[in-house]
This record gives structure tokens, sequence and C-alpha cells, in this order.
């Protein structure tokens, strides 16, 4: 998959036009697959010794000339299935961000080559043109895979993963148990505060005509019920005890496994992954799994637990009316299936960054005494304040997701009560 494509007559003549006179030869030259819009279209790159240009197909859409004497550097931003190259530029002092191009994922291999090619010319270096290796692609499913794994995320086997991931838990099996027991037992407290609120009603409803009868039953119900609620929150104490000891020391164990691990994997391994990204498994990723751990799974458990005896409740009491709360349920699955690869997406991309910050704080530290002795310490300070501002908008962005999906889940959820 090479990066100097046969380029047609029309759009040579195009991108001469617009770069008059430059007559360098064709460096690299490809065809993109979405036009600057993000619509499917077919734009061209091509960059000589001296320029930058996206010449457009169509000869009604306008073209992009960027001098290479201006550039200062080049990136390419993934959003979610697609991503955008830019070329950062400094005029009259100022730094300019532009966007060059638009492609999707399957070009990711060859805008990443340009990108290192741009930003060797930039510093000085003298670049090289790639042949970019066509194996970037799933064999099973087709999707590109990402730059730093060569495992599919659509194809893993998500099951086989968290009983690894479980397999952590089995030295600590008796914590494990007194915790899912005390879980079981907070999830029942939770059934009783609507049981006693009805037989509170009943009481105001039906013994009207004798208010210290009323009062009498009154007391008993509300003392049952601060007596329930006093019960619920020494079991979620424990509870939160337990996850914290247990959530703890599996992050210690995984932690360890993973330095074991890159401990013994090839030095081929690290020439095609940056400091950043092994870094990043060893960080981010473990305090994603205490996360995880500590909250995600033991929600989970508790949902399905209060979900099963509602539900048992619920048909028992009144099998008709049970159905009509679960008319939003098939909206709701709906718009689960929507959300959730389009914010993995999202998350995917938090990572990546967080990587490539990661990658840049060690080789600024491990090159401090370069950087003070070429006097380079202002320019690593932008570098640094760039990644740490993509990682502020990556992490927004994904996020900014949750404000959606909650909102729109409590509605639907909601809206099976007013039926």
């Amino acid at each position: 998959m090479a990066l100097l494509e046969k380029v047609p007559t029309e759009i040579v003549d195009r991108f001469r036009d617009a770069v008059t006179p430059d007559q360098s030869p064709l460096q690299i030259a490809f065809q993109t697959d979405l036009t600057t819009n993000g619509d499917f279209g077919n734009d061209w790159l091509v960059i000589t010794s001296t320029s930058i240009a996206r010449i457009s197909s169509d000869s009604a859409l306008g073209n992009h000339v960027v001098s290479m004497s201006s550039m200062e550097s080049a990136r390419a931003d993934m959003m979610a299935g697609c991503g955008i190259l830019r070329i950062v530029t400094e005029s009259h002092g100022e730094e300019h961000t532009v966007d060059l191009l638009s492609f999707t994922n399957s070009l990711t291999g060859k805008i990443n080559a340009v990108v290192r090619y741009l930003n060797a010319l930039a510093e000085g270096e003298t670049p090289n043109v790639e042949e970019i290796d066509e194996k970037a692609a799933c064999p099973r499913c087709g999707r590109l895979l990402p730059a730093d794994s060569d495992t599919c995320d659509a194809c893993v086997n998500k099951r086989a993963v968290m009983i690894r991931l479980f397999r952590f838990l089995k030295p600590y099996k008796f914590q494990v148990v007194c915790g899912l027991i005390i879980l079981v037992f907070f999830s029942f407290t939770e059934l009783v505060p609507p049981f006693v609120g009805g037989r509170i009603i009943d009481v105001l409803v039906n013994e009207r005509g004798n208010p210290s009868l009323a009062m009498l039953h009154l007391w008993k119900w509300v003392g049952l019920l601060a007596l329930i609620r006093v019960i619920a929150s020494a079991l979620q104490y424990g509870q939160r005890r337990f996850n914290s000891w247990i959530g703890a020391k599996t992050l210690m164990d995984i932690r360890i496994a993973l330095f074991r691990k890159f401990s013994v994997l090839s030095l081929g391994y690290y020439d095609k992954r940056s400091t950043g990204s092994v870094m990043a498994r060893i960080t981010n990723d473990a305090d994603n799994l205490w996360d995880f751990l500590m909250d995600g799974a033991p929600w989970f458990v508790s949902n399905i637990l209060t979900l099963s005896m509602t539900s048992f409740v619920l048909f028992r009491m009144n099998p008709h009316l049970a159905l009509m709360l679960l008319i939003p349920g098939p909206l709701i699955i709906l718009l689960t299936r929507w959300f959730l690869p389009r914010t993995r997406a999202r998350f995917r991309m938090v990572w990546h960054r967080i990587s490539r910050m990661y990658s840049s704080l060690n080789s600024a530290i491990s090159g401090m005494r370069v950087i003070k002795a070429f006097a380079q310490e202002e320019k690593e300070n932008k570098k640094f304040e760039q990644r740490n501002y993509l990682v502020f908008e990556s992490s927004y962005e994904a996020n900014a997701m949750w404000a959606v999906y909650f909102p729109v889940l409590a509605l639907l959820m909601g809206a099976g009560s007013w039926i």
C-alpha cells in the first residue's frame, strides 16, 4: 500500500495551478475516502518538497495548500470512525491549525505515515516515504486493528476476558463470598421501604376515624422504616469495606502480572509501541479495572438482584400492571445498543491520547538535560500542553455522552410508572 499512487492528469494539473510556480516532483500522493465536509468522496493529498495540498476531485470544490516552510507540525486526530489530518502553521509569531483533510479508519496507516514524514521534515530530519503494511486489518471482520494491538475490539471474546479477569479474585474467595452475601441482604433491604410506604398509606386511608390507633400504627411502621435504613447503611458500609480490600489486592496482583508480562516480551513488541502506551497499561488501565471491581461489578450484581426481586413482587401483586411497567423496555434496549458502541470508540480515543501524553512526558523528563542544553523548554511546554489539551478534549467528549444517555434513560424508565 504505497504513499505515492498514480495521480490522474487532471489532479496533477489542478495541483500545479494551485501551487504555481512549484514544479517539484510529487513525493506523496494518494486518494482519500472522505471530503472535508465528512461526506464520502475522493479528495487527493499531494505533497512535494515545498507544498502540502488537498485537491478535490470535483473542480467545483475548493483546494487547500499549505507552504512547507510555514509548517510547525502535523497530527492525526481520530474521531469515532474517522479522523482529521491537521497541520500546525506559524505566521507572524502566531500558531494556526489547518484541518487539511478527513479520512475513515481504513486510511489510518497511511495518514500516520504522512504525519511521521511531515514531522521529520519540520524537525529538520531526512524523512522516509514508507510502504504501509496491509496487516492492519482484522482477518475475521475486516475492521482496522488498533495501532498498539493485534486484537480486534469487535471480535474479541468478551466472556473469556471476563473469566480471565475474575480469576484474579480466586485467592480471595472467602472475602468475595462474604461481599456477595452482604450484597444480597442489602438488595433485599431496598425492597422493604416501598412495602412500608404502602402500609403507611393504608393506615392513613383506612384508620382516619381512629387517630390514636392510626398514630400507634404509624409509629410502628416508621420505626421499622428507620431500622431498615440503619441496617442498610451498615450493610453498605460493610460491602464497601470488603470491595475496597478486594479491589486494592486485585489491582496490586494485576499490576504485578502486567509488569512480569512486559518483562518477558520481545524487543520487537517495544519497537512497535510507545513508552506511553505501555505505561498507560500499568497505570490508567489498571485503575479502570479497579473502578470496575470496586463499583461496576457490585453495581451490576446489585441491580440484577433488585430487578429480579422487584419483578417477582410486582408480578405476584398484579401481573397486568407489571407488564405495563415493562412497555419502555424495548426502547431502553435500543438506546443502549445505539449508545455503547459510540461511547466505546470515544473512550478508546481517550486511552490513545493519554498514552501519547505519557510518551511526551517520559521523553521530556528522560531528556531534560538535552532540552535545557538546547534551550527547548518553551517548545516542550507547548508540546505537552497540546497533548494535555487533546486528553481534555477527548475526555470531555466521551463523558458528555453520559449527559445524553442518563437523562433519556431516566425518562424512559419513569415512563413505565406514568403508564
